[in-house]
């Protein structure tokens, strides 16, 4: 609810094959779990469909409803390692391999997370309608949001996602980020740690240097003997180094194999092949 009371729902036209159910709460290490409530409205929705259908097909994607926010930010996959954001209003604006999702709902919020999972052998993703080919016109117009499904390399025919989305809401962006990664963990058994999980590592207090932009791909052992010899000058040596001469390269680059291909599947397929 907004805060003048108001209902503002998120999605409208939730099919029946998408499920939602509660994310655990968290346990504060006193033996006890917290009251759900605590945790403040995340679910994970589970999505009926077979991962992996071309772009349009039946299980390969499944609509979740006309979507309703004031503005959004679209985090999504440009490359096979790189992600760009977008801005807009409706799921017009909500690119293909969107891989995280936040709605200002009002303009004086409440915010909403929308964070694809990957479960198992698959990886969901976020597009609007109008992105993916195949739709007809009407369902793209309507300002529809949809949930792609993509399967493994490795993972069997008709595999599906048990927890395909994870829906969080708050007040403020920042922390119901923090607290929707948080609860995203949690629903996949503890698959990954976060951030206020991990230790730094004792080099980040120390001044270190990457060789990307001073050689791009062109790293040799006397352009680096010098680079390093030049800080020193400047009494500022580097502690520790990073050597970096790019991202390994596929054929055809993921970004061409998931136009030509039909997205996700097809262009992992095409990195797979390219890195054999």
């Amino acid at each position: 609810d907004g805060e003048d009371g108001r209902v503002l729902p998120v999605l409208r036209g939730l099919p029946p094959s998408v499920r939602a159910s509660a994310v655990a709460a968290a346990d504060d290490g006193d033996g006890d779990v917290d009251d759900a409530g605590a945790d403040g409205g995340c679910l994970v929705l589970s999505a009926d469909a077979e991962a992996d259908g071309a772009a349009g097909d039946e299980g390969g994607h499944i609509t979740l409803g006309a979507l309703g926010c004031a503005r959004l930010l679209a985090l999504a996959r440009v490359k096979r390692w790189w992600m760009a954001p977008s801005f807009g209003k409706s799921a017009a604006d909500v690119p293909r391999e969107t891989q995280m999702l936040l709605l200002e709902l009002s303009p004086s919020g409440p915010f909403v997370l929308l964070l694809p999972l990957v479960d198992g052998p698959v990886r969901a993703s976020l597009a609007g309608a109008a992105s993916l080919g195949g739709l007809t016109a009407a369902t793209s117009a309507q300002n529809r949001l949809c949930l792609e499904l993509h399967r493994g390399i490795d993972a069997h025919a008709g595999a599906k996602a048990q927890k395909a989305l994870l829906v969080c809401v708050g007040d403020d962006a920042h922390e119901v980020v923090t607290r929707g990664v948080a609860a995203a963990a949690r629903a996949l058994g503890g698959a990954f740690a976060t951030r206020a999980q991990k230790e730094a590592p004792d080099a980040i207090d120390l001044f270190g240097w990457c060789s990307w932009d001073a050689y791009y791909e062109s790293v040799t052992p006397d352009g680096m003997t010098s680079a390093l010899r030049s800080l020193a000058a400047t009494g500022a040596p580097a502690r520790w180094v990073i050597l970096d001469d790019g991202w390994q390269r596929v054929d055809p680059p993921l970004e061409e194999a998931a136009v030509q291909g039909g997205g996700g599947q097809a262009a992992e397929a095409a990195a797979g092949a390219g890195n054999g």
